[in-house]
């Protein structure tokens, strides 16, 4: 411990520290503890990118996504081309609504990542809110031709029907 002291060291152990924790409180359902870990952990780090990404999702899950809008756009700006970061700023986006900015993010993770499909299914779903019915009826087309026998998929299919 006093070689870690001396080499100061100390904050990069307890970022992680409470970083691990706040990994252990998400992963078992406590999202607001969780948010009091990873915001402990960046006050030590402010660059560690990881605890940031976690603190937005943790925020979406207890309902603050201007917070996790804030936090999120931080870690898209760092990992441009990390398909989990775009679409967690697309979730932010989504859940404020504001599903103009939320498309272009969601095509930014599809194209990062094309085999996924809860971007895609929230694509058709933003685009559907939009009032664009074309665009939404060909991306449940899309959602479906790649998952057609999930909850997802009967759900997508309720709102493929839907549509004018």
């Amino acid at each position: 411990r006093d070689l870690v002291r001396s080499r100061g060291l100390g904050d990069v152990y307890k970022r992680q520290e409470l970083y691990n924790v706040g990994c252990k409180e998400r992963d078992e359902g406590r999202h607001p503890e969780a948010v009091e870990a990873f915001t402990a952990a960046l006050r030590k780090a402010p660059e560690f990118v990881d605890a940031r990404y976690n603190l937005g999702l943790a925020l979406l899950k207890v309902g603050r996504p201007q917070e996790a809008l804030s936090q999120l756009q931080r870690v898209a700006s760092a990992r441009p081309e990390d398909p989990d970061a775009r679409y967690a700023l697309a979730s932010a986006f989504f859940h404020l609504g504001d599903y103009p900015r939320a498309v272009p993010e969601l095509e930014a993770a599809l194209a990062l990542a094309p085999e996924r499909l809860r971007p895609r299914y929230t694509l058709a779903l933003a685009l559907e809110r939009m009032g664009r019915a074309a665009r939404a009826r060909r991306a449940w087309q899309d959602y479906l031709e790649r998952d057609s026998t999930s909850a997802w998929a009967q759900e997508a299919r309720a709102h493929l029907e839907a549509l004018p």
